[in-house]
Order: C-alpha cells, then sequence, then structure tokens
C-alpha cells in the first residue's frame, strides 16, 4: 500500500479501497515479493557479474508461492485485517546476489551503480514507453531503493529455489544440446 503511485499497483489498491469502503468483510494479503521475481538476479549471475544500486544493503525477504498459498488458507477468515507477508529468510541484496552467484558456482562479482543511474532508467521508461512496459520496470528499479521486509514466515528457502532453477536450466540445455 506504500507502493500505491506505481503504476503496477494502482489498480489493485483502487480495488482494496473500494474492498474496505464496500462494508464487506475482508482479509488483504500483501506478500513484499516472489522468488519468481528473484530470477533476475539468476539471469544475471549466469552471465557471472550482478549489478546493485547503491551499497546494496538494503533488505527483503521474497516468499515462495506455495508457502504464500499456505498463508492465504491460514489467513482468509481474519475479517477486516491486513497482512504484508515476506519468506524466512530476510536478505540484503548483496547477499542476495552472492546466492545466485553462487547457485552458478561463479566467483563473487557484484558491481554497485550510483542511484542515479537507477532513477534516470525509471524516468526514462516512464516517459519513453508504454505503461505495460515501465510498470514491471518501474516497480523493480523503486524496491531496489529501500528495505522491503515483511512478516518472516514460510519454509521454503530463496538458496534451495536458487539452485533448484540452476539445475532446471543445466537439464534443459542438456536435453538441447542432446537433441
Amino acid at each position: 500500500d506504500k507502493l500505491r503511485h506505481l503504476k503496477i499497483f494502482e489498480a489493485k489498491e483502487r480495488f482494496v479501497d473500494e474492498l474496505i469502503d464496500s462494508g464487506l468483510n475482508y482479509t488483504i494479503i500483501r506478500p513484499n515479493g516472489f522468488f519468481s521475481d528473484m530470477r533476475d538476479f539468476l539471469d544475471m549471475a549466469k552471465k557471472g557479474k550482478i549489478y546493485l544500486f547503491g551499497n546494496g544493503e538494503f533488505k527483503l525477504n521474497p516468499i515462495h508461492g506455495q508457502d504464500l498459498a499456505k498463508i492465504c488458507i491460514d489467513k482468509i477468515s481474519s475479517n477486516n485485517k491486513e497482512f504484508t507477508v515476506g519468506g524466512p529468510d530476510l536478505l540484503t541484496h548483496n547477499e542476495l546476489a552472492k546466492l545466485a552467484l553462487n547457485a552458478w558456482d561463479k566467483n563473487t562479482r557484484i558491481t554497485h551503480l550510483p542511484d542515479w543511474i537507477r532513477k534516470l532508467t525509471i524516468w526514462s521508461f516512464r516517459t519513453f514507453t508504454s505503461s505495460k512496459t515501465y510498470g514491471p520496470i518501474e516497480f523493480f528499479l523503486t524496491l531496489m531503493a529501500f528495505d522491503n521486509e515483511a512478516e518472516q514466515l514460510g519454509n521454503h528457502h530463496l538458496v534451495d529455489f536458487f539452485k533448484e532453477e540452476v539445475e532446471k536450466e543445466k537439464i534443459k540445455n542438456s536435453e538441447r544440446q542432446n537433441n
């Protein structure tokens, strides 16, 4: 709800406002990030280098989809409440980058970019592309600029997700080579 000014959240938060004002019972669950969103780090790590903005010390705790599903079931009867939930591992961007590089057995090569580049990138995409294009980019780059901590829940760990994703990719590449 603190990011309602971002294009990707506008419609969602308008719906939340309407739901709260409707008089119906509600339960609102806001995950602070998903494991699947962290694939961007794996993609960079595959090439051997990760780029971060600032000093890389902002923290987040993304959540696995299976853990989120269980939380939704557990909290659905919590009438008129809002929850921000995350996974069990609270990581800095630097730690997240290292996990991704380790998953690919790469040396730690992290480049820290000045924050003005992030801001210029957001401005450029907002100015020169459609909301369909800039929405996800604006979201990702905005989240790189502050701590995004939520209640630590779930049993799935990002390190395991990264290892599984790398293994899947290696198997897929091996099958392509054999065909």
